[in-house]
């Protein structure tokens, strides 16, 4: 997760020696193969006394537009964690800005849910830096109290006829019914207003699933795709890393896509020393 794009959100963690996770991700879809992806999560407190200012100070940094700037100074003040992530494929660039609403709401309000209802999670502002697709803002919601049966339905139904990445979901649902019957998995799906974005997410943190253990229904994806070596040479390379989430769905452009979130760290760094 060391790139041109990642380079800038690195030094300025390093500058303010913030704790913070790291993931990297990539995605299989009609479209091709896109590895240059990864995301960065961090409490706000680790910013000392004004974190909100350093976070729109480092946005306006990145060339976040003001036509998000707006909204995202005013959502910025109802949260305590925050993420930045990067991804540059097929001639687009993009910069993301994410806020974390997860601990808003109260156990008790949590109980009047009905099962398919959901919350508020996350919300996603990203834009480009090279490429002329427009902002956009993404809206993350959680169904709290689905269950595994839903989840997976859903999911399939999202992935609509990309059969291999629907045998992808189905093996990851297989293990963690042989494995982890009693852990708790988590469920979002993202829309954006004015493309056809809508996707699932979930969330197996709480496994100890490697891709290894769905290595042959990624590759038969791949292959379906027509994604050819560099793919499998990515999916070889990264067999042990630890599995953190899947989405998949529609993309902005109605495009079928998988994405793979792995290899989560916690780490701190801090800036050379100017002697």
């Amino acid at each position: 997760m060391n790139n041109d794009l990642s380079g800038p959100i690195l030094d300025w963690l390093r500058e303010h020696a913030i704790l913070h996770t790291a993931e990297p991700s990539f995605k299989l879809s009609q479209a091709g193969l896109s590895a240059e992806r990864g995301l960065f999560g961090f409490s706000k407190q680790r910013l000392g006394d004004d974190p909100d200012r350093a976070l729109l100070a480092f946005s306006q940094h990145l060339g976040m537009p003001a036509e998000l700037l707006t909204d995202y100074r005013a959502a910025l003040k109802r949260t305590g964690y925050v993420g930045f992530g990067y991804e540059g494929d097929a001639g687009v660039r993009r910069y993301k800005a994410y806020l974390d609403f997860s601990g808003q709401a109260a156990p008790a309000a949590r109980l009047l849910l009905g099962s398919n209802d959901s919350t508020l999670q996350f919300l996603g502002y990203k834009w480009c830096i090279v490429g002329n697709a427009r902002p956009v803002l993404t809206e993350y919601r959680a169904y709290p109290l689905l269950t595994r049966r839903s989840m997976r339905r859903r999911a399939l139904q999202l992935l609509g006829d990309l059969t291999a990445a629907q045998a992808v979901i189905e093996t990851v649902f297989s293990a963690c019914a042989r494995d982890w019957p009693d852990r708790p998995l988590e469920y979002m799906e993202a829309r954006e207003p004015g493309n056809p974005r809508v996707s699932f997410d979930i969330k197996f943190y709480s496994t100890s699933l490697n891709l290894s253990g769905i290595l042959p229904a990624l590759r038969t994806l791949s292959d379906q795709l027509g994604l050819g070596a560099s793919a499998q040479d990515l999916l070889t390379a990264n067999a042990e890393s630890r599995l953190g989430h899947l989405a998949g769905g529609l993309d902005r452009s109605g495009t079928p896509f998988l994405m793979v979130y792995h290899g989560v760290k916690r780490r701190v760094s801090l800036a050379p020393r100017s002697d």
